[in-house]
């Protein structure tokens, strides 16, 4: 159909390409459905440019490390940054406590202020931002204008927030990860030993992908807390 998928090679036979996709996961294509196929040495960006934050701030670059785009007006050391639909960058500008959305131009079209630490910010499918504030110790739901929509504050010291295709979000600090529902209940805890998450991440197959801030370790954990 004209898609490009991009993986590592697992099987290949007469009727099967068999390929791992860190996007979709485990993928089985029928030969005959596939137009072309492309053996690469290195492994390279399968899609799109790389959004990176730095001491300067913000900055895109493209697969051969080119850069592209900037943003470093008062951003040094933002903790986040996530390329949007409509093209423009939303950042979570962590050291001036406030979430912006810049465009191309890197003219300012929307901004929170008066945020306190905000480490993670993500542009949900209803237009509202969802923002982690690591020292206010709460992950918030935003509108458009700025208003809390929805919050959870028995947290301490949250860094990643993961809005689930069930409506639940999933929340990273540095004690635990948590599932919570829409009434602030805790449905699904994971069970770490001697691990400080720094940041979570569901996957497709619903298992979870924690970071250890301690160890230096990335952990897949699947629902019932087996690693």
């Amino acid at each position: 159909n004209g898609d490009k998928l991009i993986g590592v090679l697992r099987e290949l036979d007469e009727t099967t390409v068999r390929l791992f996709s860190h996007f979709v996961g485990d993928v089985n294509l029928p030969r005959k459905e596939i137009l072309s196929l492309t053996f690469v040495q290195h492994a390279r960006m399968s899609v799109g440019n790389i959004l990176v934050c730095d001491q300067t701030g913000v900055r895109e670059f493209d697969r051969n490390g080119k850069e592209l785009w900037s943003y470093v007006n008062n951003s040094q050391y933002a903790w986040n940054a996530v390329k949007l639909e409509n093209g423009n960058v939303l950042i979570a500008n962590t050291q001036y406590n406030q979430v912006l959305e810049v465009t191309r131009g890197k003219e300012i079209v929307w901004r929170m202020d008066n945020l306190n630490n905000p480490y993670d910010a993500e542009r949900l499918e209803n237009g509202n931002t969802l923002v982690t504030e690591y020292y206010a110790n709460r992950v918030s739901e935003y509108d458009p204008q700025s208003k809390s929509v929805w919050q959870f504050t028995r947290i301490q010291y949250p860094i990643s927030a993961q809005r689930l295709e069930n409506g639940n979000t999933l929340i990273a600090s540095v004690q635990k990860v948590v599932e919570v529902n829409r009434e602030g209940k805790e449905v699904w805890t994971a069970k770490l030993k001697g691990i400080r998450p720094w940041r979570a991440s569901r996957l497709d197959s619903g298992n979870t992908l924690i970071t250890d801030f301690n160890s230096g370790v990335v952990v897949e954990v699947d629902p019932a807390g087996g690693e």
